[in-house]
């Protein structure tokens, strides 16, 4: 398609552009994918699944086992490691920290810390701990997707000013070809160029902040 421009318009850049435009815009201005909140639903639905296994009378390291095959698919993978390592006599805080250190994040810890110390006072007030920390993810994650509502709206705004943009340029081309002809001098492609180049540095921008930093861990190996 750039070619074919390039060929009728005399605009050469435009080999370059175009693609970059097609592929590289849409991309941009996707919702990028949040880590996240994903990884802190499936924490809420395996403590959730704890919590429950822990009531009918089993003991963390057997609710583990038992939730095994229910996990949510995002954890699934560290949890078939984490029940390995308990296989292989691993100590069950040991195993944890080593479940936390896998996922990565604040959120991972905070599960390990409270299922590790429910493990070393012998599975006293687990539940209840587990409980509240059930509604502490709850809270989290509602947080967490309201954020990310908000910062959704910034990128609509800008989807919609670039899809004007775009039809107007594109309009301009095709009955008022001679508003572009500055444009096909050497030093107008240069500054086409230049345009071009700091509208995609400020997508790449808005594309950074769209997703927030994740919080610091506490929890390490």
């Amino acid at each position: 398609a750039g070619v074919a421009v390039a060929a009728i318009t005399g605009f050469l850049l435009a080999i370059v552009l175009v693609p970059a435009l097609t592929i590289g815009v849409p991309y941009l201005l996707s919702a990028p994918a949040s880590r996240e909140v994903d990884l802190l639903a499936a924490l809420d639905r395996w403590v959730r699944l704890l919590t429950t296994t822990i009531g009918t009378g089993k003991s963390i390291r057997d609710a583990i086992f038992a939730t095994r095959a229910q996990s949510p698919q995002t954890l699934r993978p560290a949890i078939d490691r984490l029940c390995a390592r308990l296989d292989q006599r691993w100590t069950t805080r040991d195993a944890l920290i080593q479940f936390a250190d896998e996922l990565d994040s604040a959120d991972s810890d905070a599960v390990a810390a409270a299922l590790a110390i429910a493990s070393s006072r012998g599975g006293v007030g687990t539940q209840a701990t587990l409980t509240g920390l059930s509604d502490t993810i709850q809270d989290r994650l509602r947080a967490l997707r309201e954020v990310a509502t908000e910062r959704a709206k910034p990128r609509t705004v800008v989807k919609q000013v670039t899809t004007i943009t775009l039809v107007v340029l594109v309009s301009a081309v095709l009955f008022n070809p001679r508003f572009f002809e500055p444009y096909l001098t050497p030093l107008g492609q240069l500054i086409a160029l230049a345009l071009a180049v700091a509208y995609g540095g400020c997508l790449v921008v808005l594309r950074r902040k769209a997703v927030p930093p994740p919080a610091p861990r506490f929890l390490r190996g």
